[in-house]
């Protein structure tokens, strides 16, 4: 499902990897206008105002590339939850009888919402950070390892420590937030069975 809906829109998430990738060039590029108004000014000239309205300039046009980034991966995310949205639908329409009268009502809500939502934000903010990271770590690697290998290394000395810690965090995030859904399910069904039986409820009030 993942890779279908990734290749149906494509374009979509390769230009908004195209836009995180001018964006994370633009932002490197400050650094470097930083560097070279600091050494004109240890030359004895007065570079401030322009190397600021450059720095400005770049601040500006990173804003609407990162913008229009985020206008293209996270629209594809919710055009991605709106198709499965309505093929979860159609698929329910074409169940048994049997199977709605086994199924918890709470639960084909639960799936139909919160589930949703996360696989909107895995398209969506998720796909857009992982992409971002990604350019972000190989074009500052390269930058850093550019202005001062051994620098670099000491850098990433803690580098494997920090990756082991980030799985360990991973696994345990997985199995709350699958314990987190499946409790969802459980709120979703008994509040639909109070608020469908409010009269009742109401009779005996409990």
């Amino acid at each position: 499902m993942i890779l279908e809906m990734l290749q149906r829109y494509r374009l979509r998430f390769a230009l908004g990897a195209g836009l995180l990738l001018v964006t994370n060039a633009i932002a490197l590029c400050i650094p470097l206008l930083l560097r070279a108004a600091v050494e004109a000014l240890r030359q004895g000239g007065n570079p401030v105002g322009r190397y600021a309205l450059f720095i400005a300039l770049l601040a500006g046009g990173q804003a609407v590339v990162r913008t229009a980034s985020r206008l293209a991966i996270l629209g594809a995310s919710r055009q991605i939850a709106y198709d499965l949205r309505n093929r979860f639908f159609t698929h329910l329409q074409r169940l048994p009888a049997s199977f709605h009268a086994r199924t918890p009502i709470g639960d084909l809500m639960s799936r139909a919402v919160n589930d949703m939502m996360s696989v909107r934000s895995f398209f969506g903010p998720g796909v857009m950070n992982i992409v971002n990271t990604t350019i972000v770590y190989i074009s500052g690697l390269c930058l850093m390892t550019w202005i001062s290998p051994q620098l670099t290394l000491v850098a990433l000395f803690p580098l494997p420590l920090l990756m082991f810690a980030v799985q360990r965090t991973s696994r345990r995030l997985y199995s709350r937030s699958r314990a987190v859904q499946e409790r969802l399910a459980q709120l979703s069904e008994q509040a639909r069975e109070n608020i469908s039986g409010i009269q009742l409820v109401k009779t005996y009030a409990r």
